[in-house]
């Protein structure tokens, strides 16, 4: 039994929509290699950020020989902690010395929007489920500790990302006229937007996977996506 519950329901009619006209342009078997299942996106103007797409995610101390996910530098475990995420829920599981809200883990617990994580002595991270409509959750560093690759937050991919200049999107992009939809399926990744949108240079489909190395544009703004 898990010391926290906090049901909620984040797929409107709307969105189904969205997902579900995807899928029915979507071929039975895309071209394209499956995504690594860590990549850095950078966001031209923005940042950069580590994109995990796991449903389980380790954190711990980054040292050479480290096999963590998200490898952080600070005096941490080599196997700190462990994100699972079940459904639209997250838990954290502590090896580690794992704090929540100021409390100590001492067991698997379900976390919940703006939770605010401590690994170790003072390694903070908030933890943030900012889109209604997407299970994708963000870990944000809020004070001088940064990842191994370095990074400026990570991101938990679940079936979607939003980008844009929402104040309620995973990456918010003030200066982006429209928003751009990142989906994950199959280990595979798409783009979806209301505006035209290219890949290196030519116009890009939903149905067209996007592969580590590429570059994805819109109206003057880029982002691309760099392999660990």
């Amino acid at each position: 039994m898990f010391p926290r519950w906090t049901p909620f329901n984040r797929l409107g009619h709307l969105w189904q929509w969205i997902l579900d006209d995807h899928r029915q342009v979507l071929p039975a078997s895309p071209m394209g290699k499956s995504l690594p299942e860590r990549f850095v996106l950078w966001v031209d103007g923005v940042g950069g950020y580590l994109a995990c797409l796991s449903d389980e995610i380790t954190l711990g101390q980054a040292t050479p020989e480290t096999t963590v996910d998200i490898p952080i530098l600070a005096d941490l475990s080599g196997k700190h902690a462990t994100l699972r995420r079940q459904g639209e829920h997250y838990l954290i599981e502590p090896a580690g010395k794992v704090f929540l809200n100021g409390t100590k883990v001492e067991e698997p617990v379900l976390l919940a929007d703006n939770d605010l994580l401590t690994l170790g002595d003072d390694v903070e991270l908030r933890f943030q489920m900012p889109h209604p409509l997407s299970a994708t959750a963000c870990l944000n560093f809020t004070n001088h500790y940064r990842t191994e690759p370095r990074s400026d937050a990570i991101l938990l991919i679940s079936q979607s990302l939003i980008l844009g200049p929402g104040n309620h999107n995973h990456v918010v992009c003030r200066q982006w006229p429209e928003n751009i939809v990142l989906f994950h399926e199959k280990n595979r990744l798409y783009c979806r937007s209301r505006q035209a949108v290219e890949l290196d240079g030519q116009p890009l489909k939903s149905t067209t996977p996007i592969q580590c190395g590429q570059q994805i544009s819109l109206d003057g703004c880029a982002i691309s996506l760099e392999e660990v």
